[in-house]
């Protein structure tokens, strides 16, 4: 959310990360992140045509070969996760880690659960 709300106090540190997906070769955008970002704009009631502008906002400077998938073994893993992860919401938590463990992936995250689930956070 950070990145697409200009008055959100880590707006211009989260502009940094998203250019860091196309300007390096080795970050990329976990798809649950993706995901999680929909619903957000969903419960904060993003009519249709807002929420399509905002992923229209991120095709550029994330591009498919970006972004990485759920397969079945990272789900598999989730499953996993779940059972550590205590908190409420943890879901997307659960995915994005079990993401960034199977590429040996750090999360760049302000959400200070995920470290709890095993995998090296940063901002």
């Amino acid at each position: 959310m950070a990145y697409i709300d200009d008055t959100h106090i880590l707006h211009s540190k989260a502009q940094d990360h998203v250019r860091d997906v196309t300007a390096s070769s080795d970050v990329y955008v976990p798809s649950p992140a993706l995901l999680e970002l929909d619903l957000v704009l969903k419960s904060n009631q993003y009519t249709f045509e807002e929420r399509k502008a905002t992923f229209r906002l991120l095709e550029s400077p994330i591009p498919p070969d970006k972004v990485l998938k759920v397969t079945p073994e990272i789900m598999k893993r989730v499953t996993e996760f779940d059972r550590l992860a205590t908190w409420t919401s943890h879901y997307f938590d659960s995915m994005v880690a079990a993401v960034a463990e199977n590429c040996g992936a750090e999360v760049v995250t302000t959400d200070a659960k995920i470290p709890l689930l095993g995998v090296k956070t940063s901002w």
